[in-house]
């Protein structure tokens, strides 16, 4: 676990680490992260790369949330009873290990064409085999 947390916060329409380590504020509508030198490497790793993949259309209150997931390493979805971390310790979306429980549950083979998406706004990975939609599964932590 982590010691930082990370919330939206509505009078300064800010996102913030509780240490303040981390601030993200708008200039011209667009969300900018500033994270301080004080945070470790791999925190900010992790942080840039969950930032990356969602801070362009996420609303603030979710963007806090994930990122305290992408630090705490929570989140996950079950696929066939197969528990499966959605990221992984760099905080890169687990495709792969998505793929895999999916092929072990006898849902695909490796010769299929699979894809799976995060959506964020929907709390849910999509995955698709043979570019028609397997199903969606609940993200929980």
């Amino acid at each position: 676990m982590n010691n930082l947390t990370i919330k939206y916060c509505t009078g300064s329409d800010t996102i913030r680490a509780s240490n303040n380590a981390l601030v993200a504020h708008k200039v011209n509508n667009r969300w900018v992260l500033d994270i301080d030198g004080s945070i470790e490497l791999h925190n900010a790793q992790l942080l840039f790369t969950r930032w990356f993949q969602i801070h362009t259309y996420a609303d603030p209150i979710l963007l806090a949330k994930t990122l305290n997931d992408a630090l705490n390493h929570t989140l996950q979805i079950t696929i066939g009873g197969i528990d499966v971390y959605m990221y992984d310790g760099v905080g890169v979306f687990n495709y792969s290990g998505i793929q895999r429980a999916v092929i072990d549950v006898g849902l695909c083979t490796i010769n299929d064409k699979f894809n799976a998406q995060h959506c964020v706004a929907g709390s849910h990975v999509r995955t698709w085999v043979n570019d028609s939609i397997l199903d969606d599964y609940n993200i929980w932590s």
